[in-house]
């Protein structure tokens, strides 16, 4: 287990870093508090004064941020630093169950993320260490327990309030 956890790339322990700052952001701090609340309720947020339209634009643009870090992470380090055609083989679609599954929570984000790469590792070291499953279903395992843990969930409404309802001043919603 240790050098599992001790020999990683920088940018691993980086992207572990931001998921604790972002959580004890959106925990303890007023920025967090306002990007949340933006996110909840954006009118009660326009009504204290808070520009929203500025608030979402800096967050969108920290997502993107983080988005190509995470690409340049996979072109530069997981592929030995050459482009890859369809180098991502569908974890987008898995970050986006992450954050589904986690509930929009940072800390969750980052264990939900961490037990679902130990779950795509097992097709590397599941030959290796002797496991008698096909790789192609070792390479699935990862989507099937998203799947699984999404319909398990069925729609429960973690979802911040007005998440994709564009804003527009004055106009009541």
């Amino acid at each position: 287990v240790g050098r599992a956890l001790f020999s990683q790339s920088p940018v691993f322990y980086l992207a572990v870093l931001v998921a604790v700052a972002l959580w004890a952001m959106f925990r303890f701090m007023r920025a967090g508090l306002l990007l949340r609340a933006v996110g909840e309720n954006a009118l009660a947020a326009d009504a204290a004064g808070h520009s929203v339209l500025r608030l979402r634009f800096s967050a969108a643009l920290f997502t993107g941020l983080m988005a190509g870090l995470g690409g340049a992470y996979l072109c530069i380090v997981a592929s030995g630093g050459t482009f890859i055609d369809n180098m991502t083989a569908g974890r987008g679609y898995l970050a986006i169950a992450v954050t589904l599954f986690a509930r929009w929570k940072p800390f969750r984000v980052l264990l939900v993320a961490l037990v679902l790469g130990l779950l795509e590792a097992l097709q590397f070291q599941g030959q290796y260490l002797g496991i008698e499953i096909a790789p192609s279903l070792l390479m699935a395992m990862p989507f099937a327990v998203a799947l699984i843990a999404w319909i398990m969930m069925g729609r429960a409404g973690a979802a911040p309030g007005d998440l994709g309802r564009p804003f527009l001043r004055g106009s009541g919603r």
